[in-house]
């Protein structure tokens, strides 16, 4: 039989065919390859991680924080129910029967005209008198005498009455009447203090008196002395003192 003769031959049988087990040495190639394949991306996640944790930790916790907040998702933020205030009042109920819903009547408005309001009346104070000028240890010439003005308030049925108490210890009449009050206020020439030269360089205390109905009285009463001058030893006690102001004689 030739060569080519032998390339025709066809063997075939038992004896020529590939046993199994070769076929399955074939295949572990492939296995090997894809274990190794899933080491590797193994290896890489691993990796991938490594190398994103410093910057996760570097991250500042308001940064992390807003980025949680965005990974919520919407419907599981809580829902703030709007307060009472922010709803506004609520709208009254409507009543047909014109009634609160206490069920009582309302009372009638009541307007009040304030030009028909009355002020109570003021009650009036205590009397005061008081001097204003001149000022204490204030120097005077004693024929034209000195101007006194003061203030008086609430009078009523009182008079202002003006004395002088002279070095001699005596309480004389300077006014030759009841002072003239205008608007709270008056004035009055007190002159011709003391006796000429002889007691220039002495104090006059100048006292305003608050003269009621029983002062007036007792200074009607009084009689004038050899001098024409009216004059006590003392103040008289229904004649109080309201204030005084002490002056310095240095001429006639």
């Amino acid at each position: 039989m030739t060569e080519h003769e032998r390339k025709g031959i066809r063997i075939d049988g038992p004896a020529h065919r590939r046993p199994r087990g070769s076929r399955r040495r074939l295949r572990r190639p492939k296995a090997l390859m894809t274990t190794r394949r899933v080491r590797g991306w193994i290896a890489l996640t691993v990796a991938v991680l490594m190398l994103g944790a410093p910057w996760g930790a570097g991250m500042s916790r308001p940064e992390r924080a807003e980025q949680g907040d965005s990974m919520v998702a919407p419907q599981a933020r809580p829902q703030v129910a709007p307060s009472a205030a922010a709803a506004g009042p609520p709208a009254p109920s409507a009543s047909p029967s014109g009634l609160p819903p206490s069920g009582k009547p309302k009372p009638p408005l009541v307007r009040v005209n304030p030009s028909a309001t009355v002020s109570p009346a003021r009650r009036p104070g205590h009397p005061r008198v008081s001097i204003t000028a001149p000022r204490e240890g204030t120097q005077v010439h004693g024929g034209p005498g000195v101007l006194m003005t003061g203030t008086a308030r609430d009078l009523g049925r009182h008079q202002v009455r003006i004395f002088d108490y002279a070095p001699n210890g005596v309480y004389y009449v300077a006014d030759g009447g009841p002072v003239t009050v205008s608007g709270g206020s008056w004035s009055f020439r007190n002159g011709t203090m003391g006796a000429g030269a002889l007691d220039v360089g002495k104090d006059f205390v100048l006292v305003v008196v608050l003269a009621g109905p029983a002062c007036q009285n007792t200074l009607r009463r009084v009689r004038p002395d050899a001098r024409g001058d009216l004059s006590f030893p003392r103040l008289p006690p229904e004649c109080p003192e309201a204030d005084s102001v002490r002056v310095h004689k240095v001429a006639p």
